[in-house]
């Protein structure tokens, strides 16, 4: 299909259908073995959507991996296997059936059969609302607020309950960490203990030893080693007198001398060292046996009980800190019920008052489509919650990200009736209609690309016929659009038209769409005003020449 308005037109039973139903595969629609011909292993749509990809759409498929190529289309392979397996592809990548109903959400928008009503989706209508009082950006805001609620309220809920469990381990926290405090263990700390209370425990025995070695070496008499050396020292210094030769074995001598000497001191200060500390050895045992505990209680080995000490010190100070947390987080959810209050209120007035207006506007369309015993209404309401966060007049409200309001819209085909929701009351033709109103008035605001309609010329004729087609041509104008028809009025305004016809070869039914030139339009016009006549034909023309002569569009490339 060109841009503009696309018609494709034929006998009853002829196939038209079948276009709708390829269109369905290739947004996402269920597809079941029921679509294979008969004999063949599967059936195979594919398409070509040239079209702006919206950014959060693109997003989406990039996430997918989906690669997209500029200024390419993007290019939908639906396969249905004879089995109900069905595969989709999107650029020659597998997706998912939701990935594709994503891109169709975004470009191309059927109106025909229930299955494909964008209009039974109640979400729609509150698009289509805001869209009509442009809103959109008050929207954003009020599911922006919504967002952060929804996270604030989480992350107290989880504080409060970790706030409460850990509440319970203060005391004992508080009690551990001050008994590591006042223990001040160090590391390396045990290790000493444990060789000085060796020391300590053979102190008599290390004493006697030291008094002995300190005696040979200084306060015997004349048996005293250092007494030794020194009359040895002596006579090699008269030796050397002699003979000048061995004062290098002076000056060792010497060097050992002084050596022992110093050897006999620090063994003097060893011994004094020992007498006075007697009562050390019950410092050292309290100590060790002060570590011994703290081990059984807190980890096998002196690092261990100091990162426990360190981890408990930060667990009481998230404690200690929580309640500051819970504080700041309900000032931050205050906050921001406020400014989620002021958008959703002022984005739930903006819809009540946009709503009267597009009533009207939609109502007047209707009543040029044929449906002027109809009564289309918006209901706009506000939904009410007993714990609702958003307060109003007494009354509390469910606050979701789309506001506070149930949106939807309600027909009354006939006089007498109550408005009832579409998917109840309305028929293919007019929910047609209906959108075709719909689109009419958002026509600046709607952003769907492709608009395909089916049965929208149901029930009517004549002068309303005229007035269904020249909207789908005005529609066409900044979009493109496809219509299923059997009126000529409608079919005459079209910028392309295709012809849909059954045929049978070798006992094998076949189904094509033929696009026709301008005597072949004006056959098959003729046809569908009564038959292949001069009348008819001059019929034709004339239709053919009216929309030429109203159309005040550029002319469309073929």
């Amino acid at each position: 299909f060109a841009a503009g308005f696309n018609v494709l037109t034929g006998e009853p039973g002829a196939g038209k259908s079948i276009t709708l139903g390829a269109l369905g595969l290739v947004i996402g629609e269920r597809g079941g073995p029921e679509l294979v011909r008969t004999g063949e292993d599967a059936a195979r749509v594919e398409a070509a959507l040239e079209f702006a990809i919206p950014d959060q759409v693109r997003s989406q498929l990039d996430d997918a991996g989906i690669e997209l190529r500029d200024d390419e289309p993007l290019i939908v392979t639906r396969r249905v296997s004879a089995a109900g397996r069905t595969r989709a592809q999107l650029n020659g990548g597998l997706t998912t059936n939701s990935m594709l109903k994503v891109v169709g959400e975004a470009c191309i928008d059927i109106h025909g059969q229930h299955e494909h009503q964008s209009l039974f989706r109640v979400q729609t209508h509150m698009d289509l609302v805001d869209a009509f009082a442009g809103v959109e950006s008050l929207r954003d805001a009020v599911a922006a607020c919504h967002e952060r609620i929804l996270t604030l309220r989480r992350e107290l809920r989880d504080l409060q309950q970790n706030q409460r469990a850990a509440e319970r381990e203060r005391e004992l926290l508080t009690h551990e960490v001050d008994e590591l405090d006042r223990a001040t263990l160090r590391d390396g700390e045990e290790e000493k203990l444990d060789a000085e209370r060796r020391r300590l425990l053979n102190a008599e025995k290390i004493h006697d030893a030291a008094e002995s070695l300190h005696t040979r070496l200084h306060d015997a008499d004349d048996t005293a080693i250092l007494e030794q050396l020194r009359a040895a020292l002596t006579e090699l210094q008269g030796l050397r007198e002699l003979d000048d030769s061995v004062k290098p074995l002076e000056n060792r001598l010497d060097a050992v001398y002084y050596e022992l000497e110093d050897v006999a001191l620090q063994l003097r200060d060893y011994r004094d060292e020992l007498n006075a500390s007697p009562g050390r050895l019950s410092k050292v045992g309290e100590r060790l046996d002060l570590i011994y505990q703290l081990k059984r209680k807190y980890g096998d080995t002196i690092p261990d009980v100091l990162r426990y000490h360190e981890d408990a010190r930060e667990k009481l100070r998230r404690i200690t800190g929580g309640a500051d947390a819970i504080r700041r987080l309900v000032g931050e959810l205050r906050a921001e019920l406020r400014q989620a209050t002021e958008h959703a209120l002022a984005l739930s007035d903006a819809r009540r008052s946009a709503a009267e207006s597009l009533e009207k506007a939609v109502a007047a369309e209707l009543r040029e489509l044929g449906m002027d015993k109809a009564d289309f209404h918006v209901r706009v309401e506000p939904v009410e919650a007993p714990n609702g966060l958003i307060k109003r007049g007494g009354k509390s409200y469910k606050l979701g990200a789309g506001g506070v309001d149930d949106v939807e819209f309600l027909i009354a085909p006939n006089v007498g009736e109550a408005p009832r929701p579409l998917n109840r009351i309305a028929s293919g033709g007019e929910i047609s209609r209906v959108m075709l109103a719909l689109k009419t008035v958002l026509s600046e605001m709607d952003r769907v690309s492709t608009l395909v309609f089916d049965e929208v010329d149901s029930g009517i004729g004549g002068a309303t016929a005229t007035v269904v087609g020249r909207k789908l041509r005005q529609l066409a104008e900044s979009r493109q659009v496809v219509c299923i028809t059997h009126l000529p009025q409608i079919a005459a305004m079209a910028d392309r038209h295709f012809r849909v016809e059954k045929t049978v070869e070798r006992e094998r039914t076949r189904t094509t769409a033929t696009l026709l030139d301008e005597e072949s339009r004006v056959a098959e016009l003729a046809h569908m005003l009564g038959g292949a006549t001069d009348t008819s034909r001059a019929h034709a023309r004339e239709l053919m020449r009216a929309t030429a002569s109203s159309d005040k569009r550029p002319k469309r490339r073929p």
